[in-house]
């Protein structure tokens, strides 16, 4: 009698466990299910309201994006598509300097998540970024809306970028001439 007492006690345990994972796996579907989103744009803003968006590029499961933000900051994020909808995996931003023309050089340059180099360079016209041999590419912001441009002091700006497989680890961020090929600023990354 006493094996058989003790046997359904086990059995009640295991039912008594099995019932909070359940509960505790609805309880965890629900939250991811209702915190992704249909767009990564609607992921985005739910993380961070009053951003104006800008698109670089997108693939099946991972959208990149910089942002404006507050008149005088700017910034970037990635969108990551799960199982349930699109999540942003984070967003960083920093100040855009009151001087536009401090940006005619390489004024430094920002990371995300040590894959991801960017920056602001006014005046794009024959000019390039390169990180060792990879070339940045350009967003112009001019070609933004024109309240937009205006509201944030764009004229001649851009977003330079560069995406890495890897960590960026060290090498040479240099401004370049297009016409020239000579090097019109650079920064040592050690």
């Amino acid at each position: 009698m006493h094996q058989r007492k003790e046997g359904i006690l086990n059995k009640k345990s295991v039912t008594i466990v099995g019932i909070i994972v359940l509960v505790l796996a609805m309880i965890w579907l629900f939250y991811l299910k209702n915190t992704s989103y249909e767009k990564p744009e609607q992921a985005i803003r739910a993380a961070e309201k009053n951003l104006t968006l800008i698109p670089a590029h997108q693939t099946d499961n991972q959208a990149l994006y910089f942002f404006l933000k507050d008149d005088h900051k700017y910034g970037v994020t990635y969108a990551q598509k799960g199982m349930w909808g699109w999540k942003t995996r984070g967003i960083i931003w920093t100040k855009i300097h009151d001087d536009r023309n401090s940006y005619e050089k390489l004024t430094g340059y920002q990371e995300y998540e040590g894959q991801l180099m960017y920056g602001l360079l006014k005046n794009t016209k024959n000019r390039a970024i390169y990180f060792n041999k990879q070339q940045a590419k350009f967003l112009k912001l001019d070609e933004l809306p024109k309240e937009v441009v205006k509201k944030y002091r764009l004229e001649d700006m851009a977003i330079w970028y560069l995406e890495h497989d890897a960590v960026i680890e060290k090498g040479v961020l240099r401004l370049v001439d297009t016409k020239t090929n000579k090097t019109i600023h650079r920064i040592v990354i050690k």
